[in-house]
C-alpha cells in the first residue's frame, strides 16, 4: 500500500505492526538502491510525520554502514506549505497572515518616508 510521487515521499496507512514493517522494508529497499547508484540521502533531512495517529513507530535509513534514526515531527515545512500531522490548515493560515503583515509594513514604511526598494 506504499506511493512514491516525484518528490520521494514513502507513506503507508499503518493498521497493524506488519504494515510498520513494510514501510522499513520500503526504506531498506530505498537505501540499497541510493548506493548502488550513488545517490546518497542526506538522513538529517529525513523527516517522519504520524498523521492521525499515536502509535510509536521508530524507522531508520541506513547510509554509509549507519543506521540513521529518521526525525519525528509534528509539522514540515516544504515549498512553503505547511502540513501539520493533524492536516489542519490553521498554522498554514497564520503563517500566511503574518508574513502578509510584514510585507504590508514593510511596504508601508517605504510609502511613508518616500524611499523605493
Amino acid at each position: 500500500m506504499s506511493s512514491r510521487s516525484s518528490c520521494e515521499v514513502i507513506w503507508t496507512r499503518l493498521t497493524n505492526p506488519m504494515d510498520a514493517e513494510s514501510l522499513q522494508k520500503d526504506l531498506d529497499s530505498l537505501s540499497t538502491w541510493s548506493a548502488r547508484w550513488q545517490q546518497k540521502f542526506n538522513p538529517e533531512k529525513c523527516k517522519l510525520m504520524h498523521i492521525g495517529h499515536k502509535q510509536d513507530t521508530k524507522y531508520t535509513i541506513h547510509q554509509d554502514n549507519i543506521n540513521w534514526n529518521i526525525q519525528e515531527v509534528t509539522e514540515e515545512k516544504d515549498l512553503e506549505v505547511l502540513t501539520t500531522c493533524t492536516l489542519k490548515v490553521a498554522r498554514q493560515c497564520q503563517e500566511e497572515v503574518l508574513n502578509a503583515n510584514w510585507v504590508w509594513s514593510t511596504d508601508s514604511s517605504e510609502i511613508l518616508t518616500g524611499r523605493a526598494s
